[in-house]
């Protein structure tokens, strides 16, 4: 539970530099119900891992996709914090009733775009 607070403050503190890299998810007709295209900034930090889009944070569900993810996005972190913008298919999953946690979780599909991060994006306050 300490790690999910610890998540939480961390990106409300980064989010709150200027920064004008889009986010958005876009909802795809598929024949699958609930998948998403959604863009916005990952980290996976302690067994936790994280999407943050421009409305909304998602609790990422700990599989072989997101490892994948995490092995594709480590040439472009410099410390185990920093966020990287990424483009994922996926699906959104409700947050069962009674259950801790964000509004929703996502389970990767597939892993569309990696992007390099800009150098001031790094920025981290200590």
């Amino acid at each position: 539970m300490k790690l999910h607070y610890f998540i939480l403050f961390f990106i409300v503190t980064c989010s709150c530099k200027n920064n004008t890299t889009q986010h958005s998810v876009s909802h795809q007709p598929t024949g699958e119900q609930g998948m998403v295209t959604m863009r916005g900034e990952f980290i996976y930090y302690d067994g936790a891992a994280v999407l943050q889009t421009p409305n909304t944070i998602y609790g990422v569900i700990v599989d072989d996709q997101l490892e994948k993810l995490n092995q594709q996005v480590t040439p472009y972190k410099s410390s185990d914090l920093d966020m990287v913008t990424v483009t994922l298919k996926a699906k959104r999953i409700p947050k069962p009733e009674g259950e801790e946690g964000w509004p929703f979780s996502i389970k990767i599909k597939e892993i569309i775009k990696i992007e390099k991060p800009e150098p001031s994006a790094q920025e981290l306050i200590e």
